[in-house]
């Protein structure tokens, strides 16, 4: 009777010990408990997510970075500053990554913009305007979620050989609507 307890003790410790072997050595996917959100993919237990989507679950459009206004300072051409500010809103219909952007001393000239990112600065892509002997650029970036910095580039070629630039910068800080 001894005997048989031993063996039977013996072979539940081989089997529990082998059993707990197994089980650890069995390579568990990183991204079973994980949920991506709007298009995202897991990878190595972490989400991807696609354009205008970021976030641990890419649950958040990036352009929410940027809704609110900009209240601060507009200079052209290095000439003095006028108190200025920028609204940006969201939800352009069809368009995750899009905002409209206007600058209150200049409200009918919306700005359509492509919020991008490079994981250190956010900025915003907005169509050149280009027409006959005038060209004008904007570029918007966001640094720190509160500050913003928009610049506007414009050049009147009417007379030809004579080349009138204008620069504008404004620089603001955000506030909640």
């Amino acid at each position: 009777m001894k005997f048989w307890k031993t063996v039977l003790l013996t072979t539940c410790l081989f089997f529990g010990f082998s059993s707990l072997v197994l089980y650890t050595s069995c390579e568990k996917d990183p991204c079973a408990k994980v949920t991506c959100l709007n298009g995202g993919s897991c990878n190595i237990g972490a989400c991807k997510c696609p354009t205008a989507f970021e976030g641990p679950t890419c649950a958040t459009q990036m352009i929410s970075r940027f809704i609110g206004y900009y209240a601060g300072y507009s200079t052209c051409n290095n000439g003095a500053e006028l108190i200025d500010t920028v609204f940006i809103y969201g939800n352009v219909p069809h368009q995750n990554a899009t905002v409209l952007a206007v600058l209150k001393s200049h409200p009918y000239e919306p700005m359509y913009g492509v919020v991008t990112n490079n994981e250190t600065t956010y900025s915003m892509s907005i169509p050149d305007l280009l027409m006959v002997n005038y060209y004008k650029m904007y570029h918007i970036t966001l640094q720190s979620d509160s500050k913003l910095i928009l610049n506007t580039y414009e050049r009147d070629t009417r007379v030809p050989g004579d080349t009138v630039i204008n620069k504008c910068t404004f620089i603001g800080t955000k506030h909640a609507y």
